[in-house]
């Protein structure tokens, strides 16, 4: 019956917890039908996180307990603190209940952490509750029930003290301990229980009341697994939209800056031939605006290929085909020849072994770290130095420059999309290769870093799978 009451209680609980304590009404009418089919209780009410009651029932009973504290009295505060702390239902000391009685508030929380809403309150007047478990002894035993060492209840006329013969055993009742002492009330009458059965009574009785307060922890485990199953299952139903929702946006991205092109090509077109055409015909201002047009569309038009590259890293798959980073490297410095004469770059990587990945993605990853260390040279001509060493399940590689360094301030927004951390007035680009280096790592399964100072160069660090990741790049 105990457990019966507690899975009621606590069901009454986790259902405040998920629709609010706001609807009093609906709280008062399942709050008067468990009193109804519950008459061990003497009322339910709920509390605020501050200690402050919200509402009762009966109401008629108790409505001048409304808006009261509970926390002046410790024998309470230190329940609603127990019940918060660990989240699991807390009982009171034995003491005074409305009305007189002598009994204990059972407090259950509702809601955990920043979704904390407050307390449920069960009382139990002792005398029912005592009644309860002894409802098969008839009046033949007597019970005194010690809380702190006071008698507070007994079920007879005989105080501790006058008990003839008496078994006792101490009840552990939800961070509270219970000292329970039985004696028959007449001895030696035929049919009646000897100091043996006595024994036998007290420890059933010990043994009943922790067994359900048992149940009731068992039960609101198993409350708490649920809502732990639920939140989980939302957060991955989260997971999902937001993965559905990123994928979304890479395929606007990619169609958007490849539909974008065109248009753009058409302006730029356009505006070389009417300043050849009519060149005689302009002003050295008009000439002047004309060329601020084709400059600007010429750089929208490579943000937008910048866009694209993008998208492409997030929606190109990282395959597990066997790729040699030295062929990868040499492809990339094919492509960056150019820029690499012009500023008399020296770029020294030995030994760089094959790793499981897409081919082209990783050529696009040293690309893009290395015309990185060209465009912010200093004023020596810019030394590239590649490593690459065994790591953990792979391998951890370095891309060293002499460059002009990144401020300390800087360092945290250099992966991200349109970052120009340094000083852009000299300096062309859109601020996306880097992001795009940080998307083709992440998509290969490691990580990358980087470490550097004013003046001193950057060392940018990222980590690669080894052999033994083939078969989850596969997955990817």
């Amino acid at each position: 019956r105990l457990s019966l009451y507690a899975s009621t209680l606590q069901g009454l609980a986790y259902r405040i917890e998920k629709y609010g304590p706001e609807p009093e009404d609906q709280w008062a009418i399942e709050s008067a039908l468990l009193l109804r089919s519950l008459p061990i209780l003497q009322g339910i009410g709920f509390v605020s996180p501050e200690l402050t009651v919200r509402w009762v029932q009966p109401l008629r009973s108790f409505e001048s307990a409304i808006g009261k504290s509970l926390g002046s009295q410790p024998a309470r505060r230190a329940a609603f603190e127990r019940a918060r702390a660990t989240g699991a239902p807390a009982a009171t000391r034995i003491l005074p209940l409305l009305g007189g009685r002598m009994g204990f508030v059972l407090v259950l929380p509702v809601g955990t952490g920043r979704q904390f809403l407050g307390y449920l309150i069960a009382c139990f007047p002792i005398d029912s509750f005592v009644d309860i478990t002894l409802r098969h002894y008839g009046s033949r035993s007597t019970l005194c029930l010690f809380d702190g060492g006071r008698l507070v209840h007994s079920t007879g006329d005989m105080d501790a003290g006058s008990l003839p013969t008496a078994d006792a055993a101490t009840v552990r009742v939800l961070g509270t301990n219970w000292w329970v002492t039985m004696s028959c009330r007449t001895l030696h009458r035929p049919g009646e229980l000897d100091p043996l059965d006595e024994v036998f009574l007290v420890a059933g009785i010990a043994v009943s009341i922790s067994f359900g307060l048992t149940l009731l922890w068992l039960f609101h485990s198993r409350e708490t697994s649920a809502r732990l199953e639920t939140e989980i299952r939302m957060r991955r139903k989260t997971e999902l939209d937001l993965k559905r929702s990123n994928e979304d946006l890479e395929q606007f991205a990619y169609t958007a800056s490849h539909d974008l092109r065109e248009p753009l090509r058409a302006v730029t077109s356009y505006l070389e031939l009417l300043e050849r055409r009519y060149r005689d015909a302009l002003d050295a201002k008009a000439h002047k605006y004309v060329g601020y047009a084709v400059d600007g569309a010429k750089r929208m038009e490579t943000l937008i290929c910048d866009l694209l590259a993008y998208s492409r890293a997030g929606r190109e798959q990282a395959t597990a085909e066997k790729v040699d980073c030295a062929e990868a490297l040499r492809e990339a410095q094919k492509n960056l020849s150019r820029a690499i004469e012009a500023s008399g770059a020296v770029i020294d990587a030995p030994g760089l072994p094959s790793v499981p990945g897409n081919h082209r993605q990783l050529q696009q990853l040293f690309q893009n770290l290395i015309d990185n260390a060209i465009k912010f040279r200093s004023a020596q001509p810019p030394v590239i130095r590649i490593r690459a060493e065994p790591a953990a399940g792979g391998w951890l590689f370095q891309v060293a420059d002499n460059g002009v360094g990144i401020s300390p301030e800087s360092r945290d927004g250099v992966f991200k999309l349109f970052h120009r951390g340094h000083a852009t007035t000299h300096v062309p680009g859109s601020g996306i290769g880097l992001a795009i280096a940080k998307k083709i790592v992440e998509r290969h399964g490691g990580k990358i870093w980087v470490e550097s100072e004013p003046q001193h160069g950057a060392r940018f660090f990222f980590t690669l799978a080894g052999e033994s990741a083939r078969e989850g790049l596969s997955k990817l």
